[in-house]
């Protein structure tokens, strides 16, 4: 089941869980707004049954642990079966501005 209408909840694929980062875009725009130099991106990096992995890239105006957060509720409240949202390695949490 593929629907892109905003706030419904949907089924567990990659898809998705892709379309809904991508929604996310547009409903959590504070974590993403492009207007004031924020840069960052959040990706599909891994999926293992209703365990999904995002990657971190960019610069965001949130802590990149809280960025995760948000998503990762977001995600949830879209598509329930999910069960843990992460980053895909550690590191992608580090807000150390070398590692925009």
């Amino acid at each position: 089941m593929l629907v892109r209408s905003s706030g419904q909840q949907l089924d567990l694929t990659e898809d998705n869980v892709r379309l809904v980062l991508k929604d996310a875009r547009t409903e959590l725009l504070q974590l993403f707004d492009e207007s004031v130099g924020i840069t960052g991106e959040v990706e599909l990096a891994d999926m293992d049954g209703p365990f999904v992995k995002l990657a971190l890239k960019g610069r965001f105006w949130h802590r990149r642990s809280d960025v995760v957060a948000r998503v990762g509720n977001y995600l949830q409240k879209r598509i329930p079966e999910i069960v843990e949202v992460e980053a895909e390695d550690e590191s992608m949490l580090d807000d150390s501005p070398e590692n925009f």
